[in-house]
């Protein structure tokens, strides 16, 4: 009778860890927060390089025919304004 039950704990335990890894992948994305004339990219962790984090920027202030420049960071972001 054991083996039914050991059956049905290691698939919720399976259940549990998929959806954790799906859940927390989302928590560790980076944030953009701005406007025509700035942007800040939060939400960064250690392994997120500088280059990732410029080329987010950049990307952002490109919709608005800027490229970005950067002016702060502080613990988990990065600040820049968009210029012409």
């Amino acid at each position: 009778m054991k083996y039914p039950q050991t059956l049905l704990v290691i698939g919720l335990a399976t259940m549990a860890l998929t959806s954790c890894g799906t859940s927390t992948s989302k928590m560790f994305k980076p944030s953009l927060v701005g406007n025509e004339r700035s942007v800040r990219v939060g939400n960064l962790w250690k392994w997120v390089s500088y280059d990732e984090v410029l080329s987010l920027a950049d990307k952002h202030c490109s919709k608005y025919g800027r490229i970005a420049r950067k002016v702060d960071s502080s613990k988990g972001s990065v600040s820049f304004d968009c210029i012409k």
